[in-house]
């Protein structure tokens, strides 16, 4: 099965859009991996862009906690940007809202990635 995911980075920042209306079981250890693949570059800030998803499962939740945890083992953080309504409730649902940080804009989620650092000098 094909799993469409994008990949682009900015400043030591990567951003993975995830291309797909579900993210399930099926398409989850796409995104595990392709998460891995990225902090194993050293890409240990994150971004994963939601805009397209509508579904998402325990197997898709787990993979954003898999990540939220290597990026933070790692000295990073990683983020979700557009989050629908369903993703939204299922981490309120979930009791995950501290630890899931979500934005609806770009800019906030590469700024708070970059305030979180608490060094700016990573991010010529």
């Amino acid at each position: 099965m094909t799993v469409h995911i994008s990949v682009e980075h900015i400043d030591n920042i990567a951003i993975l859009r995830v291309h797909e209306k579900s993210l399930n079981q099926e398409k989850a250890p796409t995104l595990k991996e392709m998460i891995y693949n990225e902090m194993a570059a050293g890409y240990v800030n994150m971004i994963i862009d939601l805009a397209d998803v509508r579904d998402v499962d325990s197997s898709g939740l787990g993979a954003f906690l898999f990540g939220k945890r290597l990026a933070n083992n790692n000295g990073g953080e990683l983020v979700l940007l557009h989050p629908g309504k369903f993703v939204q409730n299922l981490i309120r649902i979930a009791q995950l809202t501290a630890i899931l940080k979500t934005f609806d804009q770009q800019e906030e989620a590469v700024a708070f990635l970059h305030n979180a650092s608490g060094n700016d000098e990573n991010f010529a």
